[in-house]
């Protein structure tokens, strides 16, 4: 809330905020009802993008306040962590993996897979997570946004890793998708593999503004 406040103080009128899709859906509408509560003079402009678009429009002085992941930070960025996003697997109802509490990624490697596109960060981690265990992807289709995955799942397509912050429930025709646990953490860099940090980056200037 302290950026809120720095423009209610004088900085303008509009905060502009972009994010990757999942944090707009899940974090930004308790955070926009409490602003707007707080500062009723300050309109929100939300911009939802690709982790990498988000924080270029936040070097670049186009957003006021970037949420994305925390890959591929530059070293003028200060990094403020707000969740740690665990992934899960979602599946038709009738499919094995419903019996399972968790799901491995060596498992998960033996399916065919519905995965996201190579621009997403999501993409970027669950590449990741099976190069780390020797294995390589059956990829029978790709797509950029979770409702369409969705589809593809429900048709019996395959199955998909996704964070848990955007998994569905059911995929709008009643046929509900189960999500599962994966259980192998494999991280060779910043985070584990089968999670990925949500947050806020700053540049250093801003340092006197972080919360």
């Amino acid at each position: 809330m302290r950026e809120f406040e720095l423009f209610r103080d004088g900085m303008g009128g509009t905060v502009r905020i972009a994010a990757i899709p999942s944090a707009a859906a899940v974090l930004l509408p308790l955070l926009v009802r409490e602003a707007n509560e707080r500062y009723p003079g300050i309109r929100i402009e939300i911009m939802d993008s690709l982790a990498q678009v988000a924080l270029a429009g936040l070097l670049n002085g186009d957003v006021d306040i970037a949420i994305t992941t925390s890959s591929n930070l530059p070293d003028s960025v200060l990094y403020t962590e707000l969740l740690e996003d665990r992934f899960a697997v979602i599946h038709c109802s009738d499919h094995p993996f419903t019996t399972q509490k968790q799901v491995t990624w060596a498992e998960l490697a033996r399916e065919s897979l519905v995965m996201f596109d190579g621009n997403s960060s999501i993409r970027t981690l669950t590449d990741a997570a099976l190069t780390e265990i020797g294995a390589s992807a059956d990829i029978t289709a790709e797509a950029s946004s979770i409702p369409v995955i969705a589809g593809f799942v429900s048709a019996g397509i395959g199955v998909a890793a996704v964070p848990r912050t955007c998994h569905p429930t059911d995929d709008g025709s009643g046929h509900p998708l189960n999500p599962t646990r994966h259980a192998r953490r494999c991280a060779p860099r910043r985070y584990r593999a089968d999670s990925r940090a949500i947050g806020v980056p700053r540049m250093h200037s801003d340092r006197g503004s972080a919360p």
